[in-house]
């Protein structure tokens, strides 16, 4: 576990509105900085990382056919295959 360094707690400290937020100045990646506890209730109340289920892979397919403008692909069960 690495500590936090003066200028992070004087940033967690501040009043500046939100989080801190860091940046890795190997990749400009940037990082928001929140407590354990804060951490835990946001996994726990959105984060789910349970396995996608078949069920929910249909309807994801179906949201993005959705979202590009097919409304209603049943027309395309009527064409006929080539002989």
């Amino acid at each position: 576990m690495t500590e936090l360094t003066e200028q992070q707690i004087q940033a967690m400290n501040g009043p500046v509105a939100g989080p801190p937020r860091l940046v890795n100045p190997h990749t400009n990646e940037t990082y928001v900085l929140i407590s354990l506890k804060e951490f835990e209730r946001l996994r726990q109340d959105a984060y789910d990382d349970s396995p996608w289920t078949g069920e929910d892979r249909l309807g994801l397919a179906w949201q993005a056919g959705a979202r590009a403008g097919w409304d209603d692909m049943d027309e395309y069960d009527a064409i006929p295959e080539p002989t």
